[in-house]
């Protein structure tokens, strides 16, 4: 490393330890001391861009995520957090883009949850936004949340119809009828188009400042009340794999319940609303994948999923049975593909991280191995704390996994697998990982040089 390098890091790591001490202020001027070695730098200016939020200095703050944006527009993070700063700002017709940017590239990254929660934004300061009524219809659709999505349809009707579109508002209604035949809003909907009576636009929800304010909670608060929680009876792994084998078998069943035969499927009057349905072939493989679930019969299960996915099923739960059967049966290049097709969804993350880092560590891809393990242990360690702190939590992690990956020291690689397999890889992770946030803070846990720096 060069000095600049040297003392660029040493004051980023000062900032991240102010950070976590909740010392705003001195975070920001460690930051700040960071920009000015190396000012093009996104690490530096999304962490300048927190420390700001968290201080309270919006303006400040939405100038470091704007420059972030410009530096790496691939990065969801700065869109999002710009948003939200127009929306505290008041500056509703600013918050639209950048809100429909992030949600277009975190559902690029797998990570719908968050894709969803940008698209709420948009329509929270704009009611009547079709393109982000029709995206919250269709990812809600593909994620078979079948009420809320036929809701987000008659919205999306609604909004054409007073466009002066009946066409296509007849056709999104009738698409929410598809989703739920014996919903009386959808046929009521169908019926007020075919005579000419105006559907309900959609409103404005009513929204103040504190809860706006609530999805960046400064980290105040170290970790959930865990004591009462029941210990889970299934490791991540175990867990995973019981939720994928479940999300599998409802996709079977909500294909069966539609009727396929009747030639039901998706109106295509938009791109941006409906894409065309599964079909048969995906259908016939995933049922006999099942059955050989049934019949204990893994590898067998793995290879139907194999042609379900070939044959165009594109789902997280499919990659990770196939990725975690795979692995056991050392087809280790087709298991870690499979696996970080998983990796980035919310359901399969950790469990998907963690089989990643043991299959690269018995590759010999020991770096790889401990950046997987290091991603693992962010994830469950922001599924310990108050959701509202989730996502500070979770990015704060960044910087601490780029420092890790520099380091080259085997042993100190080893270490810190051995240590994160043993914290997460048992049934009672939460209450364990809780425990040793109490005995020992999980950032002095990743700053030990014993662990990281070797």
């Amino acid at each position: 490393m060069t000095g600049n390098q040297v003392r660029f890091q040493q004051k980023m790591n000062a900032g991240h330890t102010a950070a976590w001490d909740q010392d705003w202020q001195k975070a920001a001027d460690f930051y700040h001391e960071a920009y000015e070695i190396a000012p093009d730098e996104p690490s530096t200016l999304l962490n300048l861009g927190l420390a700001y939020f968290e201080l309270g200095d919006y303006d400040r703050s939405l100038l470091y995520y704007s420059k972030a944006s410009n530096i790496s527009p691939k990065d969801p993070l700065s869109y999002e957090k710009m948003a939200q700063l127009y929306e505290l700002l008041g500056q509703n017709q600013k918050v639209i883009q950048p809100s429909l940017k992030a949600s277009e590239l975190y559902l690029g990254e797998g990570n719908i949850a968050k894709s969803v929660e940008c698209l709420a934004r948009v329509t929270r300061v704009d009611p009547e936004n079709l393109p982000a009524h029709s995206r919250l219809a269709l990812i809600y659709e593909r994620s078979g949340r079948k009420h809320q999505s036929a809701t987000e349809y008659l919205i999306v009707a609604s909004l054409f119809q007073h466009n002066m579109d009946d066409g296509n508002a007849k056709k999104a209604a009738a698409h929410a009828l598809t989703i739920l035949p014996n919903s009386p809003e959808a046929a009521q909907a169908i019926s007020f188009i075919e005579d000419g009576q105006p559907l309900p636009k959609p409103v404005t929800p009513r929204i103040d400042q504190a809860q706006i304010e609530k999805t960046s909670a400064p980290l105040l608060k170290p970790l959930k009340d865990l004591d009462n929680d029941e210990p889970s009876e299934l490791d991540p792994v175990e867990k995973a794999h019981q939720n994928a084998r479940s999300a599998l078998a409802n996709l079977v069943f909500e294909q069966d319940e539609s009727d396929l035969s009747s030639g039901i499927s998706p109106s295509q009057f938009s791109e941006d609303i409906l894409r065309q349905s599964y079909g048969r072939e995906v259908f016939s493989h995933l049922k006999q994948s099942l059955s050989y679930f049934g019949q204990g019969s893994e590898q067998a299960a793995a290879d139907e999923l194999e042609r379900a996915v070939e044959a165009g099923l594109l789902h997280p739960a499919a990659y990770f049975e196939i990725g975690a059967i795979r692995s056991k049966a050392d087809q280790l290049e087709s298991a870690v593909n499979n696996l970080n097709r998983a990796a980035d969804d919310i359901a399969f993350g950790l469990a998907a991280r963690l089989l990643l880092g043991r299959n690269l560590r018995f590759m010999g891809r020991l770096n790889d191995a401990a950046t997987s393990y290091l991603e693992a242990l962010r994830i469950a360690d922001s599924q310990v704390v108050p959701q509202e702190q989730a996502d500070d939590l979770f990015n704060m992690y960044t910087p601490i996994i780029e420092a890790a990956e520099k380091q080259s020291d085997p042993d100190a690689k080893n270490n810190l697998i051995d240590s994160i397999e043993d914290l997460l890889s048992r049934p009672d992770w939460k209450q364990n990982l809780a425990q040793m946030r109490l005995d020992y803070p999980i950032c002095a846990f990743l700053f030990t040089p014993a662990h990281i720096y070797g």
